[in-house]
């Protein structure tokens, strides 16, 4: 994984990040560019300094891939991999990062949507800009069940969030 010193210059991007996870206006954040330019560095960094648990995405295709990696990140035991021990074990948990989920859109769409209201856990994730969102204000694009928020890492490694 890489250091703090892999971010010179993102300074203004760490901040944006800083400022949505703070304000917790909205539960869902996706990091979207093209590969390369920094999405998983700054998610891994910010997991890191929060606490929060971090599940690469690139190996799972299913729903019940997702489910399972969330099951071993949160230390469920096998036969508690259910989405009602998974929606409970996220209760205790103010952040999680899922890097790499641009081939998941619909099954990270169904693993938000689906939680219960009680649970205030937001979403960072990670994805290259195959996807789109049509979150209002949104400077992507078209329709994309995925963010809420939609936030873009450009080929300039500037960080670019909508306004309202």
């Amino acid at each position: 994984m890489r250091t703090s010193i892999d971010i010179i210059g993102r300074v203004a991007d760490r901040a944006a990040i800083d400022d949505w996870l703070d304000d917790g206006g909205s539960r869902v954040a996706t990091l979207r560019g093209p590969g390369g330019v920094g999405k998983t560095t700054l998610a891994a960094l910010l997991a890191r300094e929060r606490n929060a648990p971090f599940v690469e995405l690139d190996v799972c295709t299913t729903v019940d891939d997702v489910l399972s990696a969330l099951g071993d990140l949160l230390a469920l035991p096998t036969a508690h991999r259910d989405r009602p021990s998974i929606d409970a074990a996220l209760a205790n948990v103010e952040l999680l990062v899922l890097d790499n989920a641009e081939h998941l859109v619909a099954a990270i769409a169904a693993l938000i949507d689906d939680l219960p209201s009680s649970i205030t856990t937001q979403f960072l994730v990670t994805s290259q800009l195959s996807q789109t969102c049509s979150a209002p204000g949104c400077t992507a694009g078209s329709p994309s069940a995925i963010a809420r928020c939609c936030t873009t890492i450009s080929r300039s490694r500037r960080w670019r969030r909508p306004t309202s």
